[in-house]
């Protein structure tokens, strides 16, 4: 073949690199490929056209050639409203088990909470005798939720950092890229369902008698 033009650079779309791209007259294909015909056919028009005109003498054309329809014309807003569809399938599927992940954490710092206000029972009976007052015992243990919630984020986001390095690694065509605001907006959810999860037992804690408290063992 004799080269007679250069395509400007396109870059890739999900992994495809459209700059490595030889384009070759139909017939000729046909017959170094050995095929006895095309299974796919792209056509570029005039954007002032309307589609469903274009659509039409596509289809009216191919019938003539045909004498059936054998044939399925998809435009490119049909392409894109598919791929819509499964990016919001993906995005519905990654939403739960996001949903998912955060109720069993939240349960998680529940029943941490829970345990740690059952054995430092006399500890909150010392802190109240000493003059600790309610908010100051509430206030002391959702800290410690926090704390905890926010240890937890942080090595979850360590572990999300380090597979999608290894994406990148591994799949070199694959657009993996870290949104911080995003990271920094999980850590923040983190907290606050830590916050939240830790209330009740702050409250329980808060509660306690000093003189019951302190004869627990």
């Amino acid at each position: 073949f004799t080269v007679i033009g250069v395509m400007a650079p396109k870059g890739q779309v999900f992994g495809i690199d459209f700059d490595d791209l030889v384009i070759i007259p139909v017939a000729s294909a046909m017959e170094v490929f050995n095929r006895p015909g095309v299974m796919e056919i792209h056509v570029t028009y005039n954007p002032d056209v309307p589609v469903d005109s274009v659509v039409s003498s596509v289809r009216r054309l191919l019938m003539s050639r045909h004498d059936r329809e054998d044939f399925t014309i998809t435009t490119q807003k049909e392409s894109l409203s598919t791929l819509d569809s499964v990016l919001n399938m993906l995005t519905f599927a990654v939403a739960a088990l996001g949903a998912v992940s955060i109720v069993v954490g939240a349960i998680g710092i529940l029943t941490i909470m829970i345990i740690a206000v059952a054995e430092r029972t006399s500890e909150i009976g010392l802190l109240k005798a000493l003059g600790a007052t309610h908010s100051q015992v509430m206030a002391l243990f959702i800290a410690e939720a926090g704390l905890v919630a926010f240890l937890g984020g942080l090595g979850g986001i360590m572990l999300a950092f380090l597979a999608s390095r290894g994406m990148a690694i591994w799949f070199a065509a694959l657009p993996v890229k870290t949104s911080w605001p995003y990271v920094l907006l999980a850590e923040v959810v983190s907290v606050l369902v830590g916050v939240i999860a830790g209330v009740v037992p702050a409250r329980n804690a808060a509660r306690m008698e000093p003189v019951q408290a302190l004869r627990a063992e």
